[in-house]
């Protein structure tokens, strides 16, 4: 009988144990007060934040940095050890409100990123449903060109079996 008690015991302990572990459900409300912490809001708390560097030849790279006035793009070059803005934003922005019909703030522009061409006196982004093209000494602002397909514009055929 003495073990059939001990044997109950256990078990019951067991049981319990297993019982105490459960996590409770988690709440619209639960996921409300996490999304507080999201990056996205808790960005704006944070100033000096920088984003992750985008390289360019000869070693030079741009990023964007978060300030208590907004974004800034920033260019640098650490072979000649200077960092500069990547652009006009002003300039820029009142370029982009005139295109689009849109109001436009210098560091609140409508896009994290951009892509320099070649020789890195344009640079073409996405904003207000179209993609510009942005010629960074002159500020001239215009739709970007169709990018033309690789191989010539050939269609290529994929069959799935």
């Amino acid at each position: 009988m003495h073990k059939y008690a001990v044997a109950f015991v256990a078990a019951t302990l067991v049981v319990t144990a297993a019982t105490a572990q459960q996590r409770p459900a988690l709440t619209a409300s639960d996921y409300a007060k996490a999304e507080q912490f999201l990056s996205y809001n808790t960005q704006p708390l944070v100033d000096g934040s920088a984003g992750p560097p985008n390289w360019l030849a000869n070693d030079r790279f741009w990023y964007r940095v978060f300030t208590a006035r907004g974004a800034e793009f920033v260019l640098v070059d650490p072979a000649r050890k200077t960092r500069t803005a990547a652009f006009d934003q002003a300039r820029l922005a009142a370029a982009l409100s005139q295109a689009s019909g849109k109001t436009y703030e210098a560091n609140r522009l409508p896009f994290r990123s951009f892509t320099f061409s070649p020789d890195e006196k344009t640079i073409n982004f996405a904003a207000a449903g179209k993609t510009w093209q942005y010629a960074v000494a002159s500020g001239l602002l215009t739709p970007a060109p169709a990018a033309t397909p690789v191989g010539g514009g050939a269609a290529l055929r994929v069959r799935y079996r």
